[in-house]
């Protein structure tokens, strides 16, 4: 046992007593690189890391001489004494252990110089703590290799959470201790780095929001630079709206980005029973004003004079005012509550029986969207372009999808216990359309409204005649298979842009340069200077991790009943 002594703190003092400098004795070596690898692996093997710590060259003879320590040599960095520090920990314990690496030259025997080598000499060979028991987390023995490095990066870029990309590294490498979640979350944001490159967050979604071809709006803080609103729309997804314009349903969801900012879908439905994103919106608030501004750009997307059949959303007008009323007339809404709406959905029922909505009657459409949504975003933390990426990957997937399946009904025909009724659809209608009623149920003629589909009397007397059901009574909805291709421009606007093109062009210099900066900012908003939005610090919404958002008073009253 020796007598080496350490001078770190008391608790920290608990050196094994064993000299490892005979671990590196070894020939010289011919590179500084083999002898840092022996050196490492050595190490390792016996519990401890070794790093590369400082550097000199001698001014007489020009050799270099290396100084190789245990990753805990030394104290921690001293900062200034004024500093205000939150709690960290350093794994610096004053360990002494230090190795000499010195640069020699080979002589030949005509006395020539023919290379250099590099010779170990143990400087101290102590440690005073207690060696590696388990190897999680310690960066030499979990460290990622090239191939690994390409494999991360191959995964990040398709989203996969870093659980499942630990995963996949372990069966790739079972030998080798699993990485933690902190050094994976640490080589994405790596990656993301170098792929934004000199871009800040928003700049870089504002960039791939461009190339991707998507129609976006924002609006920007003119004194700070900052986000205030986010607007975006898939390409694609344009192109199905405007076919399968019918229904919308809107909602928004909580904590799915660093600012703390609500997050609204505008979702729709195509003839086959599926859910598509029309568009995203992160916004700052969930004012009136904010709602306008983006229900103008939800409306901008259709030509003029068409609108949805329906919207479907929980955020009415109702909702805000239902304080004031209740303080101005506290009677009438404690009558209303006991007396009127225990019969609210008999009311409802009676009032949507009247209106076409395709059997979306409430935002459980857009709430499994939501859950969708957050499958893929696997955090509450992310900055916009993360949140523009996962979404683009999302919807490039409902797509195929939703292609996939309209296909299926230009192809496909549903085998059924009506014989001939419907054979006049097959191939020109969805095979997901709601004809699976039965026939002997009453009928309170409400199909033909609420669906656009021959009602059971209807199907009811077209089968006992023996007749079959027409394309012409199907609503255009269903019968709408292969939605929009191009989107071409409205009657008109190609003149008014040839005629503004003309105008711009003789117009005066300083008229025409700033004409020019506006269409090149439109053209290429990732070139203009914009920051991320600031935190809100007063979210909407429960506190913590929690994605349901509070309940207004009036939801709960309609609990209460």
């Amino acid at each position: 046992m020796s007598n080496h002594s350490s001078s770190g703190d008391d608790e920290q003092d608990i050196e094994d007593g064993v000299d490892y400098s005979s671990l590196f004795e070894s020939e010289p070596f011919n590179t500084l690189d083999d002898a840092f690898n022996w050196c490492v692996n050595v190490a390792l093997n016996n519990g401890f890391s070794i790093i590369k710590s400082s550097s000199r060259r001698s001014t007489t003879t020009g050799l270099f001489v290396k100084w190789w320590t245990c990753d805990r040599f030394g104290d921690r960095r001293k900062k200034e004494v004024n500093a205000v520090r939150n709690n960290t920990v350093s794994k610096k314990c004053e360990c002494t252990f230090k190795l000499r690496v010195g640069e020699r030259f080979t002589i030949d025997h005509l006395g020539n110089i023919s290379r250099s080598c590099w010779v170990l000499t143990m400087s101290d060979g102590f440690h005073n703590y207690k060696m590696i028991n388990y190897a999680v987390g310690h960066r030499r023995k979990t460290a990622f290799d090239v191939d690994e490095i390409e494999y991360i990066e191959k995964q990040v870029l398709a989203q996969v959470p870093p659980a499942k990309i630990s995963l996949g590294l372990h069966m790739r490498t079972p030998e080798k201790p699993r990485p933690t979640m902190k050094q994976l979350y640490n080589i994405g944001a790596k990656i993301r780095s170098e792929i934004r490159a000199v871009r800040n967050p928003a700049q870089h979604m504002l960039a791939s929001a461009t190339e991707a071809g998507y129609v976006q709006y924002r609006e920007v803080n003119n004194e700070t630079s900052q986000l205030t609103h986010i607007f975006m729309v898939h390409p694609e997804a344009i192109r199905m709206y405007r076919s399968y314009k019918f229904v919308v349903g809107i909602s928004s969801t909580y904590n799915t980005n660093e600012y703390k900012f609500p997050l609204v879908e505008m979702i729709g439905m195509t003839p086959t029973n599926h859910n598509f994103t029309i568009a995203y919106a992160i916004m700052e608030g969930e004012n009136k004003e904010d709602y306008v501004w983006m229900l103008e750009k939800l409306r901008s997307l259709l030509p003029d004079g068409v609108f949805p059949t329906i919207i479907v959303t929980d955020r009415e007008l109702l909702t805000g005012a239902l304080a004031a009323m209740n303080k101005k007339w506290p009677s009438m809404v404690d009558y209303i509550q006991r007396t009127w709406l225990i019969y609210r959905e008999k009311f409802l029922k009676l009032y949507t029986n009247t209106i076409t909505h395709y059997g979306n009657t409430s935002t459980s459409r857009v709430e499994s969207t939501h859950a969708v949504l957050k499958e893929w975003l696997h955090s509450a933390g992310l900055s916009v372009d993360t949140i523009w990426t996962r979404f683009y990957a999302l919807m490039e997937g409902q797509h195929v999808e939703i292609r996939k399946v309209l296909e299926d009904s230009r192809s496909k025909s549903r085998k059924d216990k009506f014989g001939r009724l419907f054979n006049l659809l097959k191939g020109n209608v969805s095979i997901g359309m709601e004809l699976g009623y039965r026939l002997d149920e009453g009928c309170i003629h409400a199909m033909r409204t609420t669906h656009g589909l021959p009602c059971a009397c209807d199907l009811h007397r077209l089968s006992t005649r023996e007749r079959r059901v027409h394309l012409d009574s199907i609503d255009a909805f269903w019968r709408t298979l292969v939605y929009e291709e191009h989107m071409a421009l409205p009657p008109g606007d190609e003149g008014t842009l040839e005629e503004l093109l003309t105008f711009i062009c003789n117009i005066n210099s300083p008229t025409r340069r700033r004409c020019t900066e506006a269409i090149y900012t439109e053209l290429h908003p990732e070139d203009d200077y914009v920051e991320e939005p600031v935190v809100n610090e007063n979210p909407r919404g429960r506190p913590r991790s929690s994605n349901a958002r509070n309940l207004s008073g009036f939801e709960h009253s309609c609990r209460r009943s």
